[in-house]
């Protein structure tokens, strides 16, 4: 049933009272410790709040609470025109007064007061400690007296320039409770008051050569990009004091390219030197386009026939062959090559949505031993594709003769009469009808002794 000590600040707290016995039995030796003083100075450039009291010893639901310790004031002005009114920071005193049986708390410690202000008249500055709580014993039957609480020690009051305004100053430490009632009727029982504290001059209040700042933070609009293609976010902010980035990507600057395959979200957050941050976010969405390209035949005979390549028109709308050698055109979809060697073709795609692939395909040239082929059918039908028959030879080859025949054996066709190594399918300027038709051919090789005779039968297809 001991006393709380009072609560310190630049002064100590005065340490509660003990339990006395008046009939021999029990003795509470060990009240609480007034609050330790702490250290002003422009070398420690620290402040502080006032220590709490500490409570009375209870073990019969009566004993009472610690008071409040004393706050901070700061104030930086030219001149205090006090009015006869106070700057109060003072601890804040025990009121109630405790029932039988349990000890009482201690008083706060005073605050503390700066004030930066040349120009002070009729103010009074109280940092004083709190008043520690009483106990009452009781009846004249009680066997102990109980241990009130300690004072709170007093703040500080720390004044601007070589001498102390025209003020009143009270930095004064709170009175310790009493006892009350019939046993130790107004004793201490070794409860202590509060400690008083002496003011400071000189008051040099500390100034940041940072200009602040508020921390703001905007960033690019979400947006819809092409799959793996580079997006730039970026990030505008202002703050105090040199600002730093982090990226949810790893990136450590205001901007950073990304090239996202999958729709993402992108983390943003800037901090700015006093340690203040502010986070926001990016969404990126991912479009894309897939082109695909086929030969056909993938595989010919040097000089002897053309590949027809087709690139996928599916949601595609420009293309570009690379390389553009050998072809008939190569900004379309489906050009016609005639490569000397094989060759790896690829497509460029550009979507309707703006988005581009690529795809490649291979065409493989054989070079075949001195030869000739001789085409079985064409399309005599104007539209450019196979609208002449004609004879596909290594470059050994001279043609010495070509012959066709109609199935009525009239001859429809003479390369010696004609003049062309092509013929058109007419005869004497007419279109001749879709059938068959018989051919002698007769060529010779410079590779070779003797001449070659091919026959056989040509298709006209309309």
């Amino acid at each position: 049933n001991t006393g709380g000590g009072g609560g310190g600040n630049a002064a100590p707290g005065g340490q509660g009272g003990q339990r006395v016995n008046v009939v021999p039995g029990c003795t509470g030796d060990n009240p609480g410790m007034g609050g330790h003083a702490l250290n002003y100075s422009d070398t420690l450039n620290q402040i502080y709040s006032g220590g709490g009291g500490g409570a009375g010893d209870d073990n019969s639901n009566g004993a009472t609470a610690g008071a409040n310790g004393g706050g901070i004031i700061i104030i930086r002005a030219n001149t205090i025109t006090g009015n006869n009114f106070s700057i109060l920071a003072r601890g804040a005193d025990v009121t109630s007064t405790l029932a039988i049986l349990d000890g009482a708390g201690g008083g706060g410690g005073g605050g503390t007061v700066l004030l930066d202000v040349p120009n002070i008249t009729t103010l009074t500055v109280t940092v004083n400690g709190g008043i520690g709580g009483s106990v009452d014993n009781g009846t004249s039957g009680a066997d102990s007296c109980f241990g009130p609480g300690g004072g709170g020690g007093a703040g500080m009051i720390w004044l601007s320039g070589n001498t102390l305004p025209p003020v009143t100053l009270e930095s004064s430490g709170g009175a310790s409770g009493i006892t009350t009632g019939a046993s130790c009727n107004g004793t201490t029982n070794g409860a202590a008051s509060g400690s008083s504290s002496t003011p400071l001059s000189d008051l040099l209040i500390p100034e940041s050569t940072t200009l602040f700042v508020p921390l703001t933070l905007q960033v690019s609009n979400d947006t819809i990009v092409c799959v793996n293609t580079p997006a730039l976010l970026t990030a505008t902010a202002s703050g105090t004091g040199t600002l730093t980035y982090y990226w949810s990507n790893g990136a450590a600057s205001d901007t950073t390219t990304i090239y996202p395959a999958d729709s993402a979200t992108y983390e943003i957050t800037v901090t700015d030197s006093r340690g203040c941050s502010l986070t926001k976010t990016v969404d990126i969405g991912i479009k894309s386009n897939i082109v695909t390209v086929s030969a056909f035949p993938d595989s010919i005979v040097k000089g002897w026939e053309p590949v027809y390549l087709l690139a996928d028109t599916t949601g595609n709308q420009h293309f570009v062959w690379d390389p553009p050698l050998f072809l008939s055109n190569d900004t379309i979809y489906n050009p016609v090559a005639m490569p000397p060697d094989t060759i790896i073709y690829c497509v460029t795609a550009t979507g309707y949505n703006g988005c581009i692939d690529t795809a490649c395909v291979t065409v493989n040239v054989i070079v075949p031993p001195p030869a000739i082929f001789v085409p079985t059918a064409f399309t005599p039908n104007g539209d450019g594709k196979n609208d002449t028959w004609h004879l596909i030879m290594h470059p050994c080859y001279s043609v010495e003769e070509v012959r066709v025949w109609n199935r009525w054996g009239i001859k429809v066709y003479d390369y010696q009469v004609e003049g062309t190594k092509e013929w058109a399918g007419t005869f004497k300027g007419q279109p001749q009808p879709m059938e068959v038709y018989y051919y002698f051919i007769r060529v010779k090789c410079s590779e070779h002794d003797s001449d070659e005779e091919l026959v056989g039968n040509v298709t006209v297809i309309r």
